[in-house]
C-alpha cells in the first residue's frame, strides 16, 4: 500500500486501514458511508486509474468481501499471503507493541486462546479481542476459499510474501499490470513495518493507551 500510494496514477486512502467493511468485529468499526467516501475525496478520475485502501482485516472477516462487492461489484482484490507461522508471530509482536497484548511470550499467548474465546485473560487495553485469536488468523486456506467462493479469480491478485521480499520490484510491476496502471519506473523500495521489538514494554503500553484515548 505504501508503494502503490506513491504512484501518480493510484490513490490510496489515509488512513490506510479504515476497516469500513469489517462489520463483524467485536467492537463495531462501522461509520457512515459518507465518512468513508470522504477518505477518497482527493481522488481525481482523470488522474487516478486505481483507487483503493489497504485494510488487513478484510480477508479474515466473514462479511467484508461480500460488503465490498455490494459497494462495487467490479472491485479488484490484492492479497499478500505470508507463512502462517511467521504471520501469527508477527501479529502477536504487533499487538504487544501496541499495548493490546499483555503476554510477551508468544507460546504462552497462543495457549491462552481458548480462554480468550470465552472472554477471559483479555487485556483491558485490547479494543478487539479477535486480534488475539492467533490460530484463526493463521487459517489462510479457509480465508482464501471464502474469498474465491464469491470473487472471480481474474479479479484477485495473490502475492506470496517471500516472493515480494525476494523480488519487490518485479512483484510491484505485476501488481501495476493487474491494476492496469502504467509503470512509474519506481526503484526505491525501502522496508516498511519491520517486526517490532520492545525494550521498555510498560512505557510503550502507557503511550499506546494515551494515543487511543
Amino acid at each position: 500500500a505504501e508503494y502503490l500510494g506513491g504512484h501518480p496514477n493510484i490513490f490510496c486512502s489515509r488512513p490506510k486501514e479504515p476497516n469500513f467493511f469489517s462489520s463483524d468485529s467485536s467492537v463495531s468499526l462501522e461509520f457512515p458511508l459518507r465518512t468513508y467516501l470522504s477518505l477518497f475525496a482527493g481522488a481525481k478520475p482523470k488522474v487516478h486509474k486505481a483507487i483503493g485502501e489497504g485494510s488487513t482485516t478484510y480477508l479474515f472477516s466473514r462479511v467484508a468481501v461480500s460488503r465490498i462487492l455490494e459497494f462495487n461489484s467490479d472491485a479488484k482484490f490484492i492479497v499478500m499471503l505470508r507463512n502462517p507461522v511467521e504471520l501469527v508471530q508477527s501479529l502477536h509482536a504487533e499487538q504487544y507493541f501496541g499495548g493490546f497484548e499483555d503476554v510477551p511470550d508468544f507460546k504462552t499467548a497462543w495457549k491462552l486462546e481458548s480462554a480468550r474465546h470465552s472472554g477471559h485473560s483479555i487485556p483491558s487495553s485490547c479494543l478487539e479481542p479477535k486480534q488475539l485469536f492467533y490460530s484463526e488468523w493463521g487459517k489462510l486456506g479457509d480465508q482464501m476459499e471464502r474469498l474465491f467462493a464469491i470473487v472471480p479469480r481474474e479479479r484477485v491478485k495473490v502475492i506470496l510474501f517471500d516472493d515480494f521480499v525476494g523480488d519487490t520490484k518485479g512483484v510491484y510491476a505485476s501488481v501495476l499490470s493487474f491494476l492496469e496502471v502504467p509503470s512509474d519506473t519506481r526503484s526505491d523500495f525501502r522496508i516498511i513495518n519491520a517486526n517490532k521489538v520492545i525494550h521498555f514494554a510498560w512505557v510503550q503500553q502507557r503511550m499506546s493507551l494515551l494515543l487511543n484515548c
